[in-house]
């Protein structure tokens, strides 16, 4: 027995450094995946808090949004309207005043020079009332994709907030693993 003293010692000194080296390894790998967790928990918050503030962000444009949208579908709408009644009023009266001054101009005792406007002024506030009515229909296209825009905006908004939740749970998680392992490697 004294004989194989020196082998078996030997085996177990081998079998002892391997196993040392085993456990230097898997120490070495543990504290790799703890700096990576560290890592990703520190990403994860960080993705967290920007979805957040991006959802915020996306919430904060709602009011001005809904005024862009009532400015499109109402209020611009109505002033084109409300201007093109105007210009239909002010039309009668620039064709009483082009008539007055042309009869004017047209009178052999007064020195008055001859009213021949290119573009009578009656005439000019009916072009102009009808250059509004293109306004009307690209109104409402704008309002469209206002609304449109707005719908898919408050989708972005809920799914980052979702992605906002999840995150936070991810790196709840995280962190309780990096705790784990922290308590672990101090035993």
């Amino acid at each position: 027995m004294w004989r194989y003293r020196p082998v078996v010692t030997q085996k177990v000194v081998e079998t002892l450094t391997v196993f040392d080296q085993a456990l230097n390894t898997t120490h070495d790998g543990l504290a790799i995946v703890g700096q990576v967790v560290q890592t990703t928990t520190v990403d994860i918050a960080a993705l967290q808090t920007t979805t957040q503030a991006l959802a915020q962000a996306i919430h904060d444009t709602s009011p001005m949004r809904d005024s862009l949208t009532r400015l499109t579908s109402t209020d611009f709408p109505a002033a084109v309207a409300a201007t093109q009644t105007s210009l239909a009023s002010a039309q009668s009266s620039a064709c009483l005043i082009d008539n007055v001054l042309a009869t004017l101009s047209n009178t052999p005792f007064l020195s008055v020079g001859a009213y021949q406007p290119a573009v009578p002024l009656h005439t000019a506030l009916a072009q102009v009332s009808d250059r509004l009515n293109t306004l009307t229909p690209a109104l409402a296209t704008i309002n469209s994709s206002l609304v449109e825009g707005q719908t898919n905006l408050g989708v972005m908004e809920i799914e980052l907030n979702k992605i906002s939740k999840t995150t936070n749970g991810i790196s709840t998680a995280l962190g309780t693993g990096r705790i784990f392992y922290q308590s672990n490697k101090k035993g």
